[in-house]
């Protein structure tokens, strides 16, 4: 029997060394797929952080600096001990791979933007608020209006998976003053962009997630 080749043994002892490390490796993931499975909620929560705080800038590019944040920051709380050393692009990798879980998705719910719509004036009607559509004739930049007693709020909807901009802002600016209403909201199945962000705060639009809706019609109802 001939001994290997001096390359060959060298690239057996390199692979050899690797093996420990893949299966460590491979240890974090069904670690980490056990912890979530036990918090289906973090899991659940970090989806809709990843959905908003990834967005595309001014300059198209897609920025991920408050995701990368909200990674750590989790890591470092929630994370037990022995799973605290998992890179933050490893924990990304698993957020974005899992499945949605506990609704549908809102592009399975809804194949049109009035359908979305439909579904955001109904949220607020089971909310025990009278709304309606205002079916794109004549809208004036809202989609839905909502009012329960002397609180009357705007809603423009956007279905999409692009990050909304400043315009859906400005539409909800102008429907708020033609409606007189008290509040106006930009409700949306995908994240925002920074400058959309930047004008919803110093017009007093509040920017809404389609998944945090019932949340905040909860808050408004109790004021």
């Amino acid at each position: 029997m001939t001994g290997l080749a001096p390359e060959a043994a060298v690239a057996l002892a390199g692979l050899a060394a690797l093996v420990p490390g893949i299966a460590y490796w491979r240890s974090d993931g069904r670690r980490l797929r056990r912890f979530f499975r036990r918090h289906p909620a973090y899991l659940k929560a970090l989806q809709l952080k990843r959905s908003q705080l990834i967005y595309v800038d001014d300059y198209g590019d897609v920025v991920y600096e408050e995701w990368e944040r909200e990674l750590g920051s989790f890591i470092e709380r929630k994370l037990p001990d022995s799973l605290r050393h998992v890179p933050p692009e490893r924990l990304d990798r698993l957020v974005a791979s899992a499945p949605a879980r506990g609704e549908p998705s809102d592009e399975a719910a809804d194949p049109d933007p009035l359908a979305f719509e439909a579904r955001v004036a109904r949220a607020f009607v089971e909310a025990g608020w009278q709304a309606r559509t205002t079916r794109r004739s004549g809208d004036q930049g809202a989609d839905v209006v909502a009012e329960r007693g002397e609180l009357r709020v705007v809603v423009q909807c956007k279905r999409q998976g692009q990050p909304v901009g400043n315009g859906a802002v400005q539409e909800a600016v102008a429907a708020r003053h033609f409606y007189r209403a008290d509040l106006a909201i930009v409700v949306a199945t995908s994240s925002f962009t920074r400058s959309a962000r930047q004008l919803a705060d110093s017009a007093g639009v509040d920017l809404v997630h389609a998944h945090d809706l019932s949340d905040w019609i909860e808050g408004q109802s109790n004021r």
